[in-house]
């Protein structure tokens, strides 16, 4: 896989293992981050988001679907000038979306399995009322159930998502402006040259638009929905801290 800062997201698998392992508070998120990778990374977004404005994606698809019909602006280009141009911006796109699959995949795997093995798992049982779990033991020790641990777990967690996100953050810019570029694509072809496509052709060129789109609204209605929740339960438990400072 090509992961676009491997040693961040090391740092914070390792950081969950531990926080899994025993929710130990005097865990450590080493910030050392590599400048000239940074650098990089940087010039590397700007670079393929810049490529998205001659688009490239229009050029590749309508050239693999009518290759001796070439689109705009390899129509005003001499011919042995096409084949730079494809093969510079179809290699380009397939490091990038290779880099893209690599970070999206590794990142939302590693969240799922927080969530289904910590919240789900251990936060919703580890935490309750000893009446409720009579028939059964805890996988935890005692002390982790004393008053303000909770907080302390859901704000630890809460930091290992953020350091999560990271991850995955350069790419989301990327991504959108390839998945715009693909949908407009495919609708391009659909609406100009339906005469000339087959059903097959014109139902795989819909599927891909509406898949494309679809799977993008999926995923940020996810993240928007986790932020959210994140923000109430912050609000929530900063009110309780509150109270319970009043009370002692």
């Amino acid at each position: 896989m090509m992961l676009l800062d491997p040693y961040h997201l090391a740092a914070v698998i390792n950081a969950t293992l531990k926080y899994y392992t025993d929710f130990c508070k005097n865990w450590r998120l080493p910030q050392k981050r590599d400048v000239l990778m940074m650098k990089l990374l940087s010039n590397t977004i700007a670079l393929f988001t810049f490529m998205n404005f001659f688009c490239p994606v229009w050029v590749l698809l309508h050239y693999l679907i009518f290759p001796t019909n070439a689109a705009y602006p390899c129509s005003f280009m001499w011919l042995f000038c096409r084949w730079e141009l494809y093969l510079l911006s179809g290699g380009s796109y397939f490091w990038l979306l290779i880099s893209i699959f690599s970070n999206i995949t590794t990142v939302s795997i590693f969240t799922l399995v927080i969530y289904i093995f910590v919240i789900c798992t251990i936060l919703s049982k580890e935490f309750f009322a000893p009446s409720v779990r009579k028939t059964r033991n805890y996988t935890t020790s005692n002390s982790l159930r004393s008053p303000g641990n909770l907080q302390l777990a859901y704000r630890t967690f809460e930091l290992l998502v953020k350091n999560a996100n990271d991850v995955i953050a350069p790419v989301l810019v990327p991504a959108q402006a390839v998945i715009t570029q693909f949908s407009l694509s495919c609708n391009y072809l659909l609406i100009l040259d339906h005469a000339s496509l087959d059903l097959t052709s014109a139902s795989l060129l819909l599927l891909w638009s509406g898949g494309a789109l679809a799977l993008w609204t999926v995923v940020l209605a996810f993240g928007g929905y986790i932020h959210t929740q994140g923000s109430a339960d912050a609000l929530l438990l900063e009110a309780v801290r509150l109270a319970e400072d009043k009370e002692s």
